[in-house]
């Protein structure tokens, strides 16, 4: 899956563009391996040095949802 996000209020970044590959590590294991990739521009050096924060929880809230989805 890719996505860009077009607008992003209150954010401290501009321009992310993120890549989600989801992959089978062994068919009769049932897990996986999510490989996250993407780019972006930092606002200023103060959103640089928060901006890990803030793709964490994003990322965070993506594979929470990726298990909900899978689990049903």
């Amino acid at each position: 899956m890719t996505y860009k996000v077009t607008s992003a209020p209150n954010t401290p970044f501009e321009g992310l563009v993120n890549k989600v590959n989801v992959n089978l590590i062994k068919a009769d294991d049932k897990r996986c391996m999510v490989e996250f990739t993407g780019s972006f521009d930092a606002l200023d050096d103060g959103a640089r040095n928060n901006l890990g924060k803030s793709l964490l929880d994003a990322y965070e809230g993506l594979l929470k949802g990726l298990k909900n989805l899978h689990e049903k």
